[in-house]
This record gives C-alpha cells, sequence and structure tokens, in this order.
C-alpha cells in the first residue's frame, strides 16, 4: 500500500503498552485532536461519529482510501462499527491497521473493511510472548479480505523471532504477503545490518513466497 493516497483517522488508546511503541502519544485518548490538511483544525475529544464523519468527507472526496489506525482501533468496535457504516457511503475503501490481538472485534467490522494490516508486535518490540493462537484465529477472519503481515525489526531483532513470526503466518495462509520494516531512529544503523537484513529476507523466502523489505516511510517524511 506504500504510496496509496489515503486520510488517516487515528484512534487514541491502546491497552498493549509496547515498550517500544513509535506512536506513544496514541496510547491513551486526548482531550483534543489536530485535523491535518488545507483546513487544519483541533478538535475536541471525546468526538461524536457524526461530527467525526463531517470532518472526514470532504477530505475523503479525493481519495482513494480510509486508513484507520492507532492506538488500537479494535480496542473501540461500537464507535468503529458506526464510523465505518457512515463513511462507507462514499464508496472508499477501507484499510484497518491494527496489532491483531481482537478477532472478535474483527469479525463484528469485517464486512465493511477491504484490507486488514496485521502489525504483528515482536517480543523485542513488545515486551512480551507473541500470542500465537489469537493473532492465528484473528489472520483467519482476515483472510476473508486482502490482508497482510508487518513486523517492525531493529539491529537488536533476533532473526528466530522473525522466523516464528513467518511460520505462524505459514500456518494459517502461505499466500499472506509478509512485510519486514526496519525501524526508523534518527541515528543511522549500525555497520553491516543492511546485509543482516537482506540474509534475513532470503532466509523468510524459504517459509512465505512473498516477503518484502519497505521502510517506515510516514517516520522517514516525518509524517505525524
Amino acid at each position: 500500500m506504500v504510496g496509496t493516497p489515503m486520510l488517516f483517522i487515528r484512534f487514541g488508546g491502546c491497552q498493549a503498552a509496547c515498550e517500544r511503541c513509535d506512536t506513544p502519544r496514541a496510547r491513551t485518548q486526548m482531550s483534543q485532536f489536530p485535523i491535518h490538511g488545507p483546513a487544519a483544525k483541533v478538535v475536541a475529544n471525546p468526538v461524536k461519529v457524526a461530527d467525526l464523519t463531517a470532518h472526514a468527507m470532504p477530505l475523503l472526496r479525493s481519495l482513494p482510501f480510509l486508513a484507520i489506525t492507532g492506538g488500537e482501533p479494535l480496542e473501540q468496535p461500537g464507535f468503529l462499527s458506526l464510523l465505518l457504516t457512515r463513511l462507507s457511503e462514499t464508496g472508499k475503501n477501507v484499510l484497518l491497521e491494527t496489532r491483531g490481538f481482537h478477532h472478535r472485534e474483527l469479525a463484528e467490522v469485517i464486512p465493511r473493511v477491504d484490507v486488514v494490516a496485521l502489525d504483528v508486535k515482536l517480543p523485542s518490540f513488545s515486551g512480551r510472548r507473541l500470542p500465537v493462537n489469537a493473532t492465528k484465529d484473528f489472520l483467519t477472519i482476515a483472510m476473508q479480505k486482502t490482508c497482510y503481515v508487518k513486523v517492525v525489526v531493529g539491529p537488536d531483532t533476533g532473526e528466530g523471532e522473525v522466523m516464528d513470526a513467518a511460520r505462524l503466518v505459514a500456518d494459517v495462509g502461505g499466500h499472506i504477503p509478509f512485510v519486514v520494516q526496519p525501524r526508523h531512529d534518527e541515528k543511522p544503523p549500525p555497520p553491516g545490518e543492511a546485509e543482516r537484513l537482506l540474509v534475513l529476507i532470503t532466509q523468510l523466502t524459504t517459509i512465505l513466497p512473498d516477503v518484502r523489505l519497505i521502510p517506515q516511510v510516514h517516520r522517514v517524511l516525518r509524517l505525524r
């Protein structure tokens, strides 16, 4: 999906509390939130579905995709379901980005979603073991639509945990694209990191046929 113009709606609130969260400001719901674009403004929060829809509609007119991200959108399934229902009249494609813990909540909204982006949190990122069964249950539902899995890796990410995540995905659906995203830090990567990633990608292709190496574009471009 890199390069596809989208309107991003970022939900606040995430109970995961990953040790290396790259959007810590989205862990909690704030008293107000910014709307970026030609008519930039700050809106009071919590916001009603009808009001958020009114803000989103003009911004969506010239864009093919709506992206729902967080935080964790599926921690607010009722609000999310109502929002997607309201925005469905635009006919825009919907991408849902999630950490993949809430398969029951996904089942509620999957009819209104076109693409599911499952951001698997590796142990070196989250600080806890990968929930294998919950992730498999989630992927089984996500496969009703277009879906892909991504993992963020850094110089201290072990090859074994990435390979384990790939095997988990292969157990559910061997055709699911698997995206490796090198963590974008302010300081340059250590010597040999590019070569290490290329070796890792080669190893992953022995498990899954569609493996991609894509940078964290939003962080490279300093997008919010």
